[in-house]
C-alpha cells in the first residue's frame, strides 16, 4: 500500500512515516519499481507496535534500539528484554509520580472542604435566619 494509505491506517502523517523511517524508528520500506515506498501489512503492524510503545512514554533511544535488535539475524531476546524491564521501570516512576500528585491533590480537596464547608454552613444558617 501508499503512504497515503499506511497514513490513514497508522494515524500517523506521511511526513511523520518518512520521518521516521529517516530516524531508524520503523524499518526502512521497500520501495515498488517506480521509487515509491510501498508498505506492507507487516510494516503496519510494526508502526502499530511502536506507536503503542510510544504510548509509554517510552524514551526514543528505547524504542529504536529495540527495533533495531528485532530486525537483527543475531539472539537479541535478552538484550531486548532489558529494553522491556527499563520501559517497565521508567512506568513505574512515572505511575508513583502521579500517584503523589493525585494524593496531594486529594489533600487539597479534602482541605478544602474541611475550611469551607463549616463557613458555608455558617452562612446559608444566617441568611436561613433573616
Amino acid at each position: 500500500m501508499k503512504i497515503k494509505e499506511a497514513a490513514i491506517i497508522t494515524g500517523i502523517s506521511e511526513n511523520n512515516l518518512r520521518y521516521y523511517e529517516k530516524i531508524g524508528l520503523i524499518p526502512k520500506i521497500q520501495k515498488d519499481v517506480s521509487g515509491v515506498r510501498d508498505y506492507s501489512e507487516e510494516d503496519i503492524r510494526w508502526i502499530k507496535f511502536i506507536l503503542k510503545f510510544k504510548e509509554t512514554g517510552a524514551k526514543l533511544e528505547y524504542i529504536k534500539e529495540y527495533m533495531h535488535l528485532a530486525h537483527s539475524n543475531d539472539d537479541t531476546k535478552e538484550k531486548r528484554r532489558n529494553i522491556l524491564l527499563n520501559i517497565e521501570n521508567d512506568l513505574e516512576t512515572q505511575i508513583a509520580h502521579l500517584q503523589d500528585c493525585l494524593n496531594i491533590v486529594r489533600c487539597k480537596i479534602k482541605n478544602f472542604d474541611d475550611l469551607c464547608n463549616p463557613e458555608t454552613e455558617k452562612i446559608i444558617s444566617t441568611i436561613k435566619d433573616n
